[in-house]
């Protein structure tokens, strides 16, 4: 009688790749070749290589660093912020009280002022971006722990961050594109709307009707009044039809 011998790693890829064969077949046939693996062990991931899955990291290993560069009408904010398993840490934060779209005005005006004088084609950019190149005091401040490469993005905020003068130092400064995925004039009233929800609840009726045109069909309640907000609830919905495409 022949005894056939398995390692662990020869093992686990067997285990993952029937996993692999489970999910597929709950996807309707769909193939897939990445993976996220809680266990942060070499034999593990050498497994998942033999079993022909590509290891994807998971977010809880590693901080993400992101600074905030929020520059407004009269003052200049950075923050920069560490996002671990769904939390934001604020690691270190720097406030210039004078430095505003107000004083790019105010300088461009005298920029104009003093030159028009004595000629009409005056050189706009001579002593506006010198200015703009004070907003790296601040920023450069804020760092001096971490070195810059260690920052995975800039998000800009602000309305004077939409000056691409601004924009343009502020991602020189980085070594990266910024990144404007947060609305730049709405992004700190929405935070705060979003942080007085997380810290008030309040009762609050909320009725979630289903519609539908078809005949028989009926409208059910799916929250009952005076829920307290925020809340959970797990709804189980039989369909005729398969509503998910890939």
């Amino acid at each position: 009688m022949c005894r056939q011998q398995f390692s662990t790693e020869r093992v686990t890829s067997m285990i993952l790749a029937k996993m692999r064969e489970t999910a597929e077949a709950s996807l309707w046939g769909k193939k897939f070749t990445e993976c996220v693996i809680s266990v942060k062990r070499r034999s593990v991931l050498s497994a998942a290589k033999i079993a022909g899955l590509k290891y994807l990291p998971a977010l809880e290993e590693k901080p993400w660093l992101v600074v905030f560069v929020d520059m407004g009408h009269s003052a200049l904010q950075v923050s920069v912020c560490a996002f671990d398993k769904g939390k934001l840490k604020v690691l270190s934060t720097s406030f210039d009280p004078c430095l505003g779209d107000r004083d790019l005005d105010e300088r461009l005006v005298e920029h104009y002022r003093v030159n028009l004088k004595s000629k009409y084609n005056p050189d706009v950019n001579s002593q506006g971006r010198a200015f703009i190149e004070e907003s790296e005091t601040p920023v450069s401040l804020l760092l001096l722990p971490m070195p810059v490469s260690d920052i995975h993005a800039a998000e800009i905020v602000g309305a004077a961050s939409l000056i691409p003068a601004v924009k343009a130092q502020i991602s020189k400064f980085f070594q990266k594109d910024v990144s404007t995925t947060l609305n730049a004039d709405e992004a700190e009233a929405r935070g705060c709307a979003l942080q007085v929800s997380l810290i008030n609840s309040f009762p609050s009726a909320m009725s979630a009707l289903s519609q539908s045109r078809s005949p028989g069909a009926t409208k059910n309640v799916k929250t009952n009044r005076k829920l307290q907000l925020p809340a959970w609830k797990t709804l189980l919905c039989l369909i005729l039809e398969d509503f998910v495409k890939f």
